[in-house]
C-alpha cells in the first residue's frame, strides 16, 4: 500500500501561510506514490532545480523524463521536516529527513531498499499555488 507520512515542527503551525504550503508539500509527495506525474510536476516551479541523489542537477525537464521513465517511483515516503523558517520574501525553507521506499518498476532504486536522505527545498507562492523552486537531496 503507497502511503505518505510527514512530520513537522510544532513552531512550523504558528507560521503564517503553513495550512496551504503543508497541503502542497502532501500533494506532492502522494503524487510520488501514487505516480501522478502530471500533479508532481504541477507542484514545481517553472524555474526548479534540483540537486539530486547520485551527484546530478536536474530541471524541470529532467524531472519529467525521470517520472516517465520510472526513476521516482515510490511505496512509500516518510518526510522529517526539522526547520521550516519563512525568508523575507514570503518563500518557506524546509530542512529535514525522509526516508523512501522504491517500488518494483523504478529503474534507479532496488525493491525493498530504503532510500534515506538529507533534505532542503526553497517553496515560493504564486498565485495562490505553492511551488517547489530548488530541492537538494542527497
Amino acid at each position: 500500500m503507497s502511503q505518505v507520512e510527514h512530520k513537522w515542527p510544532a513552531e512550523a503551525a504558528a507560521l503564517e501561510d503553513m495550512e496551504g504550503l503543508m497541503a502542497a508539500v502532501r500533494r506532492a509527495d502522494e503524487a510520488l506514490v501514487h505516480d501522478d506525474h502530471a500533479t508532481a510536476l504541477d507542484a514545481t516551479a517553472p524555474e526548479l532545480l534540483a540537486n539530486v541523489p547520485g551527484g546530478h542537477i536536474i530541471d524541470k525537464a529532467i524531472l519529467a523524463l525521470a517520472l516517465q521513465h520510472n526513476m521516482i517511483t515510490y511505496d512509500r515516503y516518510e518526510r522529517v521536516i526539522e526547520r521550516v523558517v519563512r525568508r523575507e520574501t514570503g518563500e518557506f525553507v524546509l530542512m529535514g529527513s525522509e526516508e523512501v521506499t522504491p517500488k518494483s518498476t523504478n529503474q534507479r532504486l532496488s525493491e525493498g531498499g530504503v532510500e534515506r536522505r538529507r533534505f532542503t527545498e526553497i517553496w515560493r507562492c504564486d498565485d495562490g499555488r505553492w511551488l517547489l523552486c530548488i530541492r537538494h537531496a542527497g
